[in-house]
């Protein structure tokens, strides 16, 4: 009962905040968790924040609809897909608002050509962190090169690369 009381309490507490005090805790957990507390919150917060698993190339697609441009942070994590699946992805740089990605492509056929592809995102306006694990994706020396290149991007602040086991 103590748990309930102290749960119910805290609810309340959470209640009678703004709503600018309530973006503000939403995008600093960047979880889609916090939008659904109560009705309030998913009204409030709802596609702020996305993860998505996507399983296959025809996939990629069909969850690149689901991001709205008012997302701020969108990971995926994909499995199963080739360069055109990869070439998808490149309609992410019209997500304007989105400031924190995250692409899981480990041990896809990505190769350099799909790095060259998603290299668009990189002139997104607002991306200040980006987290690419690329592992055993099939990368040489052009890919290094257009990896480079991110050197460039004006906003970007955090980088995070997982590189291991590919040809650079």
């Amino acid at each position: 009962r103590l748990l309930f009381a102290s749960t119910q309490c805290t609810m309340v507490l959470l209640l009678n905040l703004c709503d600018e005090l309530l973006i503000l805790i939403c995008d600093m957990m960047q979880t889609r968790a916090f939008s659904q507390t109560c009705q309030r919150t998913w009204n409030l917060l709802q596609k702020r924040h996305g993860r998505y698993c996507v399983l296959g190339g025809k996939a990629v697609a069909a969850a690149l609809l689901r991001p709205s441009v008012t997302m701020l942070t969108l990971s995926l994590e994909i499995r199963g897909v080739g360069p055109e699946g990869i070439e998808a992805l490149a309609s992410l740089k019209t997500a304007s608002a989105l400031q924190t990605l995250s692409l899981d492509l480990r041990g896809n056929d990505v190769g350099d050509d799909g790095l060259e592809a998603l290299a668009g995102l990189w002139d997104c306006l607002r991306l200040q962190t980006l987290a690419l694990k690329l592992a055993a994706c099939g990368l040489g020396p052009a890919g290094a090169t257009c990896l480079a290149s991110l050197a460039l991007a004006a906003s970007l602040h955090a980088l995070t690369l997982d590189l291991d086991n590919n040809d650079l």
